[in-house]
């Protein structure tokens, strides 16, 4: 027999769902985004290390193919992003843009996986992860149905078939993770 949760343990979960979601919005507003609110600096907001070399193409000559090409490396770009606090709005609508930093970290590529509708395929669910993990992803976000009525049982299952993934998962609830399918009320 299904247990039925209440609207208040299912407003729960939405916010809980919700809050993981802005968690990741944020997040990688915070590190894809450039010196927000700092002033510009004199220097340029990024540097090409090593920096490109032009390598005239040699002529063609008895001594060299036609499909010769020559070496050259690949220059590659690093910035830093700095956080700052937020401006002051004052109260006749001006604000002050005094920045005060929180930190920088050099800025780098990065991926990150979307998945969903992960129930009732633990094979292929599994397969998933692994390449998720192989291909480097920094984090995961599941967009729902993590399970197929929202029974605790079922949540088990699916918690177990996540106890070796190492990286940040962050869920989202589904339709199905309520027991009555009913969220959309609370959405």
């Amino acid at each position: 027999m299904d247990q039925g949760y209440s609207p208040r343990w299912k407003l729960f979960l939405i916010f809980i769902g919700l809050l993981a979601t802005a968690i990741i919005v944020v997040s990688v507003v915070l590190i894809t985004l450039p010196k927000i609110l700092t002033p510009a600096s004199p220097t340029p907001p990024f540097t090409l290390t090593p920096p490109p070399v032009v390598t005239p193409l040699p002529t063609l000559t008895s001594e060299v193919k036609p499909t010769a090409r020559p070496y050259t490396s690949t220059p590659t770009a690093t910035s830093t992003i700095t956080a700052s606090r937020p401006p002051s709005t004052l109260s006749d609508g001006s604000f002050v843009a005094t920045p005060i930093p929180l930190g920088s970290r050099e800025v780098t590529d990065f991926m990150f996986a979307v998945c969903g509708d992960s129930r009732g395929g633990d094979e292929i669910y599994l397969k998933i992860l692994q390449q998720v993990g192989e291909d480097g992803a920094v984090f995961l976000v599941n967009t729902g149905d993590l399970v197929n009525y929202g029974r605790a049982d079922e949540f088990q299952h699916f918690a177990d078939l996540m106890s070796d993934f190492t990286i940040p998962f962050f869920p989202v609830a589904g339709n199905h993770d309520s027991p009555d399918g009913l969220l959309d009320e609370y959405l």
